[in-house]
């Protein structure tokens, strides 16, 4: 998995990459992730408030999920929560589909002739 961080308009500390890092990592053993795309910026000048935001490219729809708070922490453990139930909400609905049957090419069709 390929980890992208990008800081705007806020303070790039090792502390701060740290946290996205190890918190991201351990994601990888319950879902397949080709990268991922950590942002942490801080909207205007004058605004005390951080927004955190990840991208998780994974096999389907890419998982995006963001979310903004006062701090840093407080703003990637909201990330954290709400990118591990839209995890848990793929993996459930992977579960319920059963196991994966191959696609067919569009003009053949569904059953075979013998």
């Amino acid at each position: 998995m390929k980890l992208n961080l990008r800081f705007r308009r806020c303070a790039d500390t090792q502390a701060s990459r740290k946290l996205i890092s190890d918190s991201i990592e351990p994601l990888s053993r319950e879902l397949e992730i080709t990268a991922a795309h950590a942002t942490v910026e801080q909207p205007s000048e004058g605004s005390p408030a951080i927004r955190a935001a990840v991208n998780l490219e994974v096999p389907g729809t890419d998982i995006t999920v963001s979310a903004n708070d006062y701090t840093l922490a407080a703003a990637w453990n909201k990330v954290m929560k709400n990118l591990r139930r839209q995890i848990q909400r793929r993996l459930a609905r992977r579960e319920a589909r059963g196991p994966s049957t191959p696609l067919r090419r569009s003009g053949q069709p569904a059953f075979s002739r013998a």
